[in-house]
């Protein structure tokens, strides 16, 4: 099978509806392209498909004319060409939508989308992602809106799996495949069109694939980048803040090691007597924020302690930051800004870390009961380890 890894079958995605995600690993480069055209077959075929994307839409908040047709590849004036177009009875283009897995935004997307949906009265821009890109996706189109000299309104996400914002008379919606197809999915079940209800699992798993198990093809400008010449860079910040913060005595590495894993690399500390690990995170860069550096948190005995977790809840509420359980500890995003240089990046990191130092220092935290270091993240070689000196 050259290669190729067929996840095995489950309860919600039998080896019966693998085939489309199977044909895609071996013959489709643009697997986009091919999910697109399985949905407008599902939904040229079925009213009830139709009907279920249109109440999926109005439960966001959209308002939508009734019925609407798809088209797909509809070429704008300017060269655009949104995968999905829903018309309605006058022949108006009242939806532009976009399905994404991994590649990136074209030039026209979102804002020459938006302009066309406003030239004639549309109602919705819907970006389809996987699960794990929502809110990287969501952050993209808000700058790029930005950018353009637009606002976008105030967020919501009504369902899910679902994030919507007004941008002028237009929503700006980003949905989960997950979501779309599942209401889809309930939809066909219930009116009993079982054949329908199959094809949309191939799709359904071709879906599920892309979002947790697809090796993004290669691509000429990651290997030519400049990136690994700033993953050293981030290295270095993470040791100069950290150095710095030991020189002003709210920080320790003694007994503490610099370590390294799949996707990671960073420095433990002791912050205000807390446990931590200052990371470059390739994982929560791609799936929770856009930024690449990372203070993990946890107490002096490398646990979420629930003195630890309310105090963050507390801080979160109130605007002082921003976290992620991941389970082996509470992960803060630390923000960079483009166009900031060197020191302007330590000043922001050392800001931040002392922000979170504060609100450490005020915790209930509880005492130290074991002498352990940090539990280790992964089976390490070498001197590389997450473990404390003996």
């Amino acid at each position: 099978m050259n290669g190729i890894r067929i996840p095995p079958p489950t309860e919600d995605y039998p080896v019966s509806r693998d085939l489309l995600a199977y044909l895609a690993d071996r013959f489709v480069p643009q697997r986009e392209n091919l999910a697109t055209e399985a949905l407008l077959f599902i939904l040229e075929r079925s009213e009830v498909a139709r009907d279920s994307v249109m109440r999926l839409l109005v439960s966001l908040g959209c308002q939508l004319p009734s019925p609407l047709t798809y088209r797909s590849q509809v070429v704008g004036s300017q060269g655009e060409t949104p995968d999905l177009v829903g018309i309605d009875p006058t022949g108006r283009e009242s939806v532009l939508v976009e399905a994404k897995f991994w590649a990136g935004l074209t030039d026209h997307q979102p804002v020459t989308y938006l302009a066309r949906l406003e030239t004639v009265g549309g109602s919705a821009l819907v970006f389809l992602a996987p699960e794990r890109r929502l809110e990287l996706l969501w952050f993209e189109l808000a700058r790029r809106i930005h950018e353009s000299g637009r606002d976008v309104g105030s967020r919501r996400s009504p369902l899910p799996g679902a994030v919507l914002a007004p941008v002028g008379e237009v929503h700006l919606a980003v949905i989960s495949w997950g979501c779309l197809l599942g209401f889809i999915s309930e939809a066909l079940a219930g009116a009993g069109e079982r054949e329908l209800l199959e094809s949309l699992g191939q799709l359904q798993a071709l879906c599920h694939r892309e979002d947790h198990l697809a090796f993004l093809p290669l691509e000429g400008h990651e290997l030519t980048s400049s990136l690994p010449r700033r993953l050293l860079q981030f290295g270095e910040l993470i040791d100069e803040t950290v150095a710095r913060l030991e020189g002003s005595g709210l920080a320790s590495t003694k007994r503490l090691r610099a370590a390294a894993g799949n996707g990671w690399f960073g420095r433990y500390l002791l912050l205000s007597g807390a446990g931590c690990l200052l990371q470059v995170n390739a994982a929560n860069w791609a799936g929770l924020e856009m930024t690449p550096i990372w203070l993990r948190v946890t107490d002096c005995n490398w646990q979420v302690s629930m003195g630890l977790r309310i105090a963050f809840v507390a801080a979160q509420a109130a605007g002082r930051l921003r976290f992620y359980d991941r389970g082996t500890g509470l992960e803060v995003p630390i923000r960079l800004q483009p166009g900031m240089d060197r020191e302007a990046a330590l000043a922001s990191m050392l800001g931040q870390i002392r922000d979170i130092a504060s609100i450490l220092e005020a915790a209930e935290l509880p005492p130290l009961i074991t002498d352990a270091g940090p539990p280790g993240e992964e089976p390490q070689a070498g001197d590389q380890t997450p473990t404390s000196e003996g």
